[in-house]
């Protein structure tokens, strides 16, 4: 979606910074807004609406130039396409109800296909979509102090659960309710949950140029949560990227003193990329029917923009002839309305896009050189799907071997255990035993001639192999291991151990490698389609190819963050045996630990935390995504602590880096395998679909 970037400067001047038509010449003077006073937007009907919508718009546009400029983005945007980011400086200014602008023709630009949205920048604050799976995970609260109006919340659930009773038995969203809010029952709702969105029902106040949010305190009377308050709540939560407040005044900003109010002051600080606030009160109605179609889009992986819209059009069927539809106010400080990537859907709107482009093509008369350009991106789209089945095996090949890795790794430990001067091998043989089922899988997993990246299916003939390296290599380091233990040789076992975790790791790094030449060869190829000026015939296939380009970014980006939490993994694992020994070497934790850092953490790790914006570092302060804060915050700290041989505290240190390694590698493993599972889906509908379009050559899945 393109910016429509408009700046409303303290001298009362409009600009357009930056549009996809352009930017203003020079700030152009705004004519009578100080005139317009912010009226009660739940006391006016859709009558009264209009000419307030109208004169903000000729206010604001009262410059011809400032106006051929605007009305040039609405006209060359597609439907959808476009947003109006509304920079405002002076505070009175933001009272306005800008979700009202009206021209004409063209009637209400809130309900047209331009979102708008009141835009704060946030410096390097870090606004990437986080990638999940479904569902949409909703905390829902409430709060209703005794001293305040009564408000009727389990009719307010019942409402809300009955909204989306549709969505969460499709698996497509989860709701998770608390009553009585309270800061620290929310504060801890909101760790164990981990919702993508916090949703507010309740008393929100705004007097004396001073805002709050009424929770409840331990005896039930009010809690007031100022702005401040709220931006410390919500703040340090990865995976929270929308912040609902169905409360009165919660949009409203201080006339004297900027970013003051609630919704402005949690997007500003609390690391949210959105907040959807209310400008005034709204009837129950009207608000459920907001909350049906907005959560309807979300779950369906949609941009907040276009959820607003929906949203929006909801209130305007279901509360007719009212200005209901412009109380809800989006706060925005990410540059996209991706808040939340679900790769699943994602890959359900490329088959069906790439479904319907192609039966569109089909239809119609086609001309030589539309049938070429068409040919050619069956090619390309057969050879895309192509790596999706190799992505898919050879992270099958490498979950197969780091599963191993983790059960191995207590034969490892059992090494250090053994009596030297009479070696007894019974728990070290128990927990190689543990070892066989995984090893039988990969050996069925060898078997499978038809696995994409499988040259040679494993055949065992009068105790010869013939196969793979990756299973050959390991099946000699097992029979190896089997004769030593047959030996109760202690160094013959040692050494088995050692070559069998050797072969394990180096081909579950060549796994690793391999996955990413092949994320890499996506990217270049999607890097083609982008430049490509030859794009298919059909819109609806170009949307698909362009829903394509997207995931193979999220793939290559899961890729890189997997690849360093592997070798970080790899260069701790003689550190984490280190600790283990009931003796304490400080030069060989030392050794240990600067290789770690040298070749992981300062070369590769920092890196590219900090380039792609999950990691900021401010005068010596971290801040960012938990994934790399954590880790280089622990690493901080055994540096003092090493420093000052403080081994009760390294110990402990090298536990919690240990174990946020592992939580980490978890995570960062599972979106991979989540993605490439996706992408294996896929390559199965796009299949059937090319080889349905009998105007063109037949692709293999090969």
């Amino acid at each position: 979606m393109d910016n429509l970037d408009l700046l409303i400067s303290s001298d009362t001047q409009a600009r357009i910074i930056a549009s996809p038509q352009g930017r203003s010449s020079a700030p152009a003077p705004i004519s009578n807004l100080q005139s317009l006073s912010p009226n009660p937007l739940d006391s006016l009907t859709l009558s009264d609406l209009q000419p307030i919508g109208l004169n903000l718009f000729n206010a604001l546009t009262a410059d011809s130039g400032l106006r051929d400029l605007f009305v040039a983005n609405l006209a060359a945007a597609q439907p959808g396409d476009l947003r109006l980011r509304l920079q405002i400086d002076p505070p009175e200014l933001r009272r306005l109800p800008w979700e009202a602008l009206y021209r004409e023709p063209g009637g209400f630009v809130a309900l047209s296909d331009l979102s708008i949205s009141r835009y704060i920048a946030v410096g390097a604050q870090i606004n990437r979509p986080v990638v999940t799976q479904l569902p949409l995970k909703i905390l829902v609260a409430s709060a209703a102090p005794s001293e305040l109006p009564k408000l009727n919340f389990e009719a307010e659930r019942k409402n809300l659960t009955e909204a989306l009773s549709d969505e969460e038995a499709k698996g497509w969203v989860k709701l998770e309710f608390i009553e009585h809010a309270k800061r620290q029952s929310v504060r801890d709702a909101l760790k164990e949950f981990r919702p993508h969105v916090f949703h507010f029902s309740g008393h929100g106040h705004f007097r004396d140029e001073k805002a709050s949010l009424a929770f409840e305190d331990s005896y039930g009377d009010t809690d007031p949560i100022t702005p401040d308050a709220a931006a410390v709540l919500f703040g340090g939560l990865p995976e929270l990227r929308l912040v609902v407040l169905n409360a009165c005044e919660t949009a409203i900003d201080s006339t004297t003193q900027p970013l003051t109010g609630i919704a402005p002051k949690i997007l500003q600080s609390a690391g949210v990329p959105a907040v959807v606030a209310m400008q005034a009160p709204i009837l129950d109605r009207a608000a459920i029917a907001f909350s049906r179609a907005f959560y309807n889009q979300l779950a369906q992986g949609r941009t907040v923009d276009e959820a607003m819209r929906e949203g929006r059009l909801a209130i305007y069927n279901a509360v007719t002839s009212s200005a209901y539809f412009a109380v809800p106010v989006l706060f925005l400080s990410a540059d996209e309305g991706l808040l939340i990537e679900f790769p699943q859907q994602r890959k359900d709107r490329v088959v069906a896009q790439a479904r319907k482009g192609f039966e569109a093509v089909r239809a119609a008369p086609l001309s030589d050189a539309t049938t070429s350009r068409l040919s050619r991106w069956q090619v390309q789209l057969g050879a895309a799907t192509a790596l999706y089945k190799k992505l898919a095996a050879w992270k099958m090949l490498h979950d197969y071997l780091h599963g191993m890795n983790e059960v191995f790794d207590f034969v490892v430990r059992e090494i250090p255990r053994i009596d030297k001067n009479d070696p007894d091998f019974s728990y070290l043989a128990d927990r190689w035993s543990d070892c066989q089922p995984k090893l039988r899988e990969l050996a069925d997993f060898a078997r499978r001639d038809a696995a994409p990246i499988t040259t040679q299916p494993l055949a065992e003939t009068n105790g010869s192999l013939a196969g793979d390296p990756w299973i050959v290599e390991v099946i000699i380091a097992q029979r190896a291991l089997d004769s030593a233990l047959n030996e109760s040789s202690l160094k013959a076992v040692v050494n088995a151990v050692r070559k069998f975790r050797q072969t394990i790791q180096i081909h579950m790094n060549a796994a690793d490698k391999a996955i990413e030449d092949n994320a890499a060869e996506l990217r270049r190829l999607s890097g083609r389609w982008a430049d490509d000026k030859g794009k298919p015939g059909a819109d609806e296939l170009a949307a698909a190819i362009g829903e394509l380009v997207r995931l193979h970014t999220l793939l290559y980006e899961a890729v890189e963050k997997h690849d360093l939490f592997q070798d970080l993994d790899n260069a701790f694992v003689q550190l984490r045996e280190e600790a283990r020994r009931p003796g304490w070497d400080w030069d060989a934790v030392g050794a240990i630990w600067t290789f770690c850092r040298s070749n992981v953490l300062d070369s590769r790790f920092i890196p590219l935390a900090k380039e792609s914006s999950e990691m900021i570092v401010n005068d010596g302060t971290l801040s960012g995504s938990e994934w790399c804060v954590s880790i280089v915050r622990l690493a901080n700290n055994f540096d003092s602590q090493a420093a000052a041989r403080e081994q009760a505290a390294v110990r402990n240190t090298i536990h919690e880096l240990d174990q946020a390694i592992r939580t980490h590698f978890f995570l960062a493993d599972k979106e991979l395998k989540e993605l490439t599972t996706v992408l294996n889906s896929l390559s199965d509908d796009l299949l059937e679909i090319l080889k349905s379009s009998k105007r063109w050559p037949v692709i293999s899945n090969q």
